[in-house]
Order: C-alpha cells, then structure tokens, then sequence
C-alpha cells in the first residue's frame, strides 16, 4: 500500500502526487464521494486504473463506476484473496468484476436479449 486517504479530494490529491498503477476506491466517502474521485483521478491519470471496493453492488452503481472510467468493481465481502485477484488483473489493464456482479450483469443482458428477440 503506498497511501491511505480518509475522503475523495485527499484520494485525488495522493493519487496526483504518488501517481500509483492502481487505486482501490470506496464508494461512500467524505467531502467528495469515490465515484466523482474516481473522474477526476482518470482525467487527471489516464494511465492510473480504479478497482472499486464497495458494499454497494447495485447495477447502477457498477453502470457509473464504468461511465467514470472504473477499470474495475469488487464488493467488500469477497476475501482478500479475490481483492488481490482484482487489483492485479486491474493493473494488467484487464477489467473485474466480482463474481457476483458479473453474474448480476451476465442475467439482466439475457434477460434483455430474450426480450429484444421475442418481439421479432
């Protein structure tokens, strides 16, 4: 770990200063929430990939971590291992998302590709 930050604007202002590979953001922080830290670290860093670490794993939260260019989203309840897992296939320049999102994501996509294709 090479910092820590208690709310978003000190999340970008560390990550302008130490210029990391990868940031793992919350969600729900102070002053400036991690989604909008997460804008301004990838226009400031294009080359600095986000993970999203939150307890949130609603589709509209996955949906705007990605709008703000999010390399990644894991839920807090997964192990540390699986965080691991995330934080490097983020840094090979890879996307994550916890197995239980994608599987959220992979069932909502059928469920609209079954839709689309009944209407024909």
């Amino acid at each position: 770990m090479v910092g820590d930050a208690a709310n978003g604007n000190q999340a970008v202002e560390m990550a302008r200063k130490l210029r990391p590979d990868v940031v793992v953001m919350d969600i729900s922080m102070p002053k400036l929430n991690g989604l909008d830290a997460t804008h301004h670290i990838r226009q400031g860093l294009p080359a600095t990939k986000v993970l999203i670490c939150s307890v949130h794993s609603d589709e509209a939260y996955v949906e705007r971590a990605k709008e703000v260019g999010a390399a990644g989203y894991i839920s807090k309840l997964y192990s540390l291992d699986m965080l691991v897992l995330a934080i490097r296939e983020v840094q090979r320049r890879n996307s994550f998302l916890s197995p239980a999102i994608a599987k959220s994501l992979n069932k909502r996509m059928a469920f609209h590709l079954t839709a689309s294709d009944s209407k024909q």
